[in-house]
């Protein structure tokens, strides 16, 4: 456990990233000869959704880095998840033109798909699993109701409910989740702070902006609030997933990032 903590953890974090300076590759180098376990690396960077960036880095090391198995199979985990990221797009595209587009929701999609477009050089390189969706508390049980005869479900729902039982879950439900008809889970929220009044849906709503994406434009958080929503919910979450440092390397990095727009949208926060 020694050396995953000396070695592998502080390799990981370093790799989180989509470039590395010079002190930091020369870091990366001498912290690479001292693996002894590439399993066990190659295995927390999955658990910890940071390997598509950790194969990045490590990839352009050259001879010597990184054991060209150990490599290769990092490869091949990458194109999996790479795989399962279009699933998801797939779904988006999906809940977005037939369940938002027809009903006129206001909506933003936050992190994932639209995280990585807009701000990563690549999608690839940030792991996807689910759709998060921020809405007006008005708009959700239409929009669940709509979902359901298209074919979505209640993540988990009790067997046999109906849509007097989908709407009464819906009322006293900050957030909830669906499945799409391809197994993937969109969760829907009224807020994005379980009811504390960080954040003030309405206003954020009004404040986003767009995005285009693969011939689709897709509503998003405008920047600042963005870096602060992500800072506050990575937090709350112990910062367990390394793609979550990734974004904010990459959201810092791109033109739109505004330290005093951000400072002010933390304060509107508290």
């Amino acid at each position: 456990m020694n050396g995953l903590n000396e070695v592998i953890v502080p390799l990981l974090m370093l790799v989180a990233r989509q470039s590395l300076t010079a002190e930091q590759e020369t870091a990366v180098r001498d912290l690479c000869l001292r693996v002894d376990d590439w399993e066990a690396f190659t295995r927390l960077a999955v658990e910890h959704q940071g390997l598509p960036l950790a194969y990045r880095q490590l990839s352009r090391l050259g001879p010597g880095g990184v054991p060209a198995d150990a490599l290769d199979r990092m490869h091949r985990l990458t194109l999996l998840l790479v795989a399962q990221a279009l699933r998801v797009e797939a779904a988006q595209r999906a809940f977005q033109t037939d369940c938002l587009a027809p009903l006129g929701t206001r909506y933003v999609v936050l992190k994932g798909l639209p995280l990585a477009a807009r701000y990563y050089e690549s999608t690839a390189l940030r792991p996807c699993r689910d759709i998060d969706v921020l809405l007006e508390p008005r708009d959700l049980i239409p929009l669940v109701l709509h979902a359901r005869r298209l074919g979505y479900r209640l993540h988990e729902q009790p067997e046999g409910w109906g849509d007097w039982d989908a709407a009464a879950y819906c009322r006293f439900a900050n957030d909830l989740s669906l499945v799409s008809p391809n197994g993937v889970l969109i969760e829907l929220h009224k807020t994005l702070d379980q009811g504390q009044g960080l954040f003030q849906t309405r206003p954020l709503l009004r404040r986003s902006e767009s995005i285009a994406h693969g011939g689709l434009e897709i509503p998003v958080l405008n920047t600042a609030d963005l870096f602060v929503y992500v800072c506050a919910h990575h937090t709350r979450h112990f910062w367990s997933h390394l793609h979550w440092f990734g974004d904010l390397e990459a959201i810092v990095r791109h033109p739109s990032y505004d330290e005093q727009a951000v400072r002010r949208a933390a304060e509107a926060a508290r």
